[in-house]
């Protein structure tokens, strides 16, 4: 959005740029789920707005598109099945919809590492809840009601998303890219991506540079923490 502007989905300009982020974002699943609808169909119904917003299914739209044109207008790929939406449904609605959605594997690599992290963030400055979020998990809707489990399960999403996408967004401020979240890599299986290397360092910085105690014993004083932080970060930048 900083390289474009506000994206507005609505658009022909914006599918084209929905679509361009869909078909670099892990092309090898993109193909997986190209090859399951050739042979098998539509698995799942896409989700669309009552004023025919589509809010889930893009990826297989696109597939779909691609499908009918390599198969001269083939009429099996000319039509994405889809549930319409009512007219009633509300903003946080749309969310919570989606990220059940995007919880279920059907190609949607757009939703693993630093993807997740800002889905999870941007739902949450929507007053979409994390413990909602979890909650509407199905790996952990029996966790309702549990404290102690909910408070590890949201300790691991920090961890492994909310903490390092802090980290990253420090990152692209030290190089004056603000929100290019499209220079970190997150693709799976993808070792010279930056995302895991802001996993990593998220770790280091809240158990050793965060903890005076453990930072004194390593022989570093809290001035020096900003000095490492670049190094780390241009280090991690040459990946």
């Amino acid at each position: 959005e900083k390289q474009r502007g506000v994206i507005d989905e609505k658009t022909n300009e914006g599918q084209e740029i929905i679509r361009g982020f869909l078909l670099n974002s892990d092309p090898k699943k993109r193909e997986a789920l190209k090859k399951q609808i050739k042979h098998k169909g539509q698995l799942q119904p896409a989700i669309v707005t009552c004023d025919g917003f589509l809010i889930n299914g893009n990826r297989r739209k696109m597939i779909f598109e691609e499908l009918l044109k390599e198969n001269h207008g083939d009429s099996k790929y000319s039509n994405l099945r889809v549930v319409i939406l009512p007219t009633n449904v509300k903003k946080i609605d749309i969310k919570k919809i989606e990220n059940r959605y995007q919880l279920q594997d059907e190609g949607k690599s757009e939703y693993i590492g630093l993807n997740r992290a800002l889905t999870i963030r941007d739902n949450i400055d929507d007053d979409y809840s994390l413990e909602a979020q979890i909650l509407d998990d199905p790996l952990y809707a029996d966790k309702a009601g549990n404290n102690r489990e909910l408070k590890t399960v949201k300790d691991e999403i920090h961890k492994n998303f909310l903490n390092p996408l802090k980290c990253v967004d420090r990152y692209l401020k030290l190089f004056n890219r603000e929100k290019l979240y499209d220079t970190i890599s997150s693709g799976i299986g993808d070792s010279k991506g930056r995302w895991q290397a802001f996993i990593d360092y998220s770790n280091f910085y809240h158990t050793y540079l965060e903890n005076d105690k453990q930072r004194q014993n390593l022989g570093i004083r809290k001035v020096e923490i900003p000095v490492i932080e670049e190094a780390i970060f241009k280090i991690i930048r040459k990946r």
